[in-house]
């Protein structure tokens, strides 16, 4: 009987892990809807080809202006394509809806209620100045976001209460949501940023600041020419860490990308038909109809082409407010 009793007591001590242990996934890649279209030996997108030749030049336009590089405080207006120097921990692809599969992060971890994930980091991902990418990076970043970021930038992660660092390759996300995955994603497409470039080594820099000098990132361009409000020059990294992940093996191949800005979309159609810039979208159907009367386009040099829209897009209409006497009566 005493045998029993201390045997029973033993086991009211021992904590209750099989009836609470919690079903957790280990995947490649995070769905909101369906399964991913790639498994997780896939070598490359499908729209990628991993034998396209490297180098050139390609010249893009933009329509406005910029006076800062930095996305996150709403003071200027940052150039939007400066995203080609960070990377983030996971990639969406193009070609299926709504998943993201791993880049700096090599796997992801989550329970069954999904109220938070972990991400693995690769130990092999670098900045440009040769540093190892951190989990501690990823939590100063989502930290930098939550403090300095503009509002639509900050609301993104209002569902994100906490970023944990578990150790260097392991940063845990908690989420004040349970069944679903929107929150996960929204912290796979955090930019990096290097905090000992921002801490450590630039006393002077300051992350919520507009800046015009080009950070140090990881990703597969770097800023070489910055012309405020006119020009900006990204080459392509030639030691790249990442260029060999399946996520970007047959990407990213022009040696040189520019970006020139024009004020006014007449003068830029102009330079286009100048040869000033190699891509142009057409917005307008007089344009389309009309405007490629040039030529550029009567020899051949510029081809014009419909492309089919594949992806997911919202509505666009005209919305009448009702509450108006003069839209009151249908």
């Amino acid at each position: 009987m005493r045998l029993t009793a201390a045997v029973l007591a033993a086991a009211l001590l021992l904590p209750p892990i099989a009836a609470h242990a919690e079903s957790v996934t280990i995947s490649h890649a995070i769905a909101e809807f369906g399964e991913p279209k790639y498994g997780p030996d896939f070598a490359h997108f499908d729209y990628a080809d991993s034998d396209a030749p490297k180098g050139g030049t390609v010249r893009f336009a933009r329509s406005g202006s910029f006076d800062s590089l930095n996305s996150l405080p709403i003071q200027g207006e940052y150039a939007r394509s400066v995203g080609l120097i960070y990377d983030s921990l996971m990639v969406q692809a193009q070609d299926d809806l709504s998943v993201y599969y791993p880049l700096v992060a090599e796997t992801v971890e989550y329970g069954a209620d999904r109220d938070w994930a972990i991400f693995n980091l690769r130990p092999e991902a670098r900045f440009h100045d040769g540093v190892p990418v951190t989990a501690h990076d990823v939590a100063w970043s989502f930290q930098a976001i939550k403090d300095h970021g503009q509002p639509f930038l900050k609301a993104q992660y209002d569902e994100v209460t906490a970023a944990e660092v578990l150790d260097d390759h392991r940063i845990r996300f908690r989420f004040s949501t349970t069944g679903v995955m929107h929150p996960m994603t929204a912290v796979a497409q955090i930019p990096i940023f290097p905090r000992h470039y921002w801490e450590e080594d630039g006393a002077d820099r300051d992350i919520g600041a507009a800046f015009l000098e080009p950070p140090l990132a990881s990703g597969p361009y770097h800023l070489v020419s910055v012309d405020s409000g006119r020009q900006l020059v990204y080459e392509r990294v030639a030691d790249y860490w990442g260029a060999d992940l399946p996520v970007q093996r047959g990407s990213w191949n022009f040696d040189r990308i520019v970006y020139d800005f024009y004020r006014d979309r007449t003068i830029q159609f102009e330079a286009f038909k100048a040869g000033e810039y190699h891509w142009h979208r057409s917005f307008s159907s007089r344009e389309w109809g009309a405007g490629f009367d040039f030529p550029a386009h009567q020899d051949g040099r510029v081809a014009r082409t419909e492309f089919p829209v594949i992806n997911f897009r919202g509505i666009q209409g005209f919305m009448f407010n009702s509450r108006l006497p003069l839209f009151a009566d249908i």
